[in-house]
């Protein structure tokens, strides 16, 4: 009975592994915390049933909240796919950013700025040879 407690919360228990670089340890607490924002925001927008747009909004804010929750604790504990999965969830966000202004969708503001400075930070520090090197030295595949 012990056993299955312990087997259930190691997904939460961080692998030992080596310290993490200060950028990276800051793309995982960014990344878990926008998820929990976009959860949040997306199971909110889903209660009104106005409009077919906000449920559509609603269910890829669910989608992205969850994916980046899952990303950013694979980061943490330095699994290789999550490095793969951070570029991708970051580069779709920037792109859906950039679309909702251009199509009018959303306001052009400060946060809009914010977003895509942030966004293009965790691309741009994910895809350096140096982190990219570790995750390929300390990193774990799926099967470890």
């Amino acid at each position: 009975m012990g056993n299955k407690s312990n087997e259930s919360n190691e997904w939460l228990e961080e692998e030992k592994g080596p310290e993490k670089p200060a950028g990276l340890t800051a793309i995982t607490v960014l990344l878990v915390i926008s998820g929990v924002q976009y959860v949040i925001s997306g199971s909110s927008w889903l209660l009104d049933f106005t409009a077919a747009y906000y449920t559509i909004v609603s269910a890829m804010m669910l989608v992205l909240g969850v994916a980046f929750i899952i990303v950013g604790r694979g980061l943490a504990n330095w699994r290789r796919w999550a490095l793969l999965g951070a570029i991708v969830i970051s580069s779709l966000t920037l792109f859906l950013t950039i679309g909702v202004v251009i199509t009018g969708i959303y306001a052009f503001d400060y946060s809009i700025i914010l977003g895509i400075v942030i966004n293009l930070t965790i691309i741009l520090y994910l895809i350096r040879p140096e982190i990219r090197a570790q995750f390929e030295q300390y990193g774990y595949s799926s099967s470890q």
